[in-house]
């Protein structure tokens, strides 16, 4: 009797010890990982291009322990081209998240569709939204310049998009979740891009 009392003691105490780790990680972790480690995309989201773009892992050019994603421009792509990352299913936008919320990157200049390091070119970032009928709702594009990459490395320079600054953009429209976040070149494409190490971040720190 004493045997199974102390048994059921020590179960109650690791089932509540779990329980109390798994609601700690929960508050503690603020950010969905979305470029994670690999350079990959993350579950639950997915990547699509146009205007003749490609995307591909590179473990070479790093930010950090960060491999890359590296958005290749060949010769023949459009101008505008660009691409998203699209989370599956959107992620529903609280209270806390439309008041301080936002998306990091860090963005680093490539090489142009002949192998040499690009120089300077001017990009856009915007985001997605979904209203309640599912259809998308872009808002506006912020410009971002990345510096001339150089024959050894370019420069990560980090970009954070405020979720309050883009949902000020869209006239007012009812929406209820995020969808995508935009990349596009402002004309041609000078020279291939990486990314790495993009995040959401649901609320600003306490």
């Amino acid at each position: 009797m004493i045997l199974r009392s102390t048994l059921l003691s020590y179960y109650t105490y690791f089932t509540a010890s779990v329980v109390f780790a798994i609601l700690l990680t929960s508050t503690i972790r603020a950010d969905d990982m979305i470029l994670g480690k690999s350079g990959g995309i993350s579950d639950g989201w997915k990547i699509q291009a146009w205007g003749g773009l490609s995307t591909a892992t590179n473990t070479t050019v790093k930010k950090d322990e960060f491999s890359s994603l590296e958005i290749v421009a060949k010769s023949d792509v459009a101008a505008y081209a660009g691409i998203s990352l699209n989370a599956d299913n959107g992620i529903p936008l609280t209270d806390e998240m439309r008041k301080s919320g936002y998306v990091t990157l860090y963005i680093q200049n490539g090489k142009t569709s002949t192998g040499i390091p690009g120089d300077e070119q001017t990009v856009q970032l915007g985001l997605t939204f979904l209203g309640a009928d599912g259809k998308p709702i872009h808002a506006k594009f912020s410009p971002v310049t990345i510096p001339a990459a150089t024959k050894d490395a370019g420069t990560w320079q980090q970009v954070k998009i405020p979720i309050a600054d883009q949902l000020s953009t869209i006239n007012g429209a009812a929406v209820v979740s995020l969808a995508w976040i935009r990349f596009q070149y402002v004309g041609p494409a000078a020279a291939g891009v990486y990314l790495a190490d993009c995040t959401l971040t649901k609320k600003a720190d306490q």
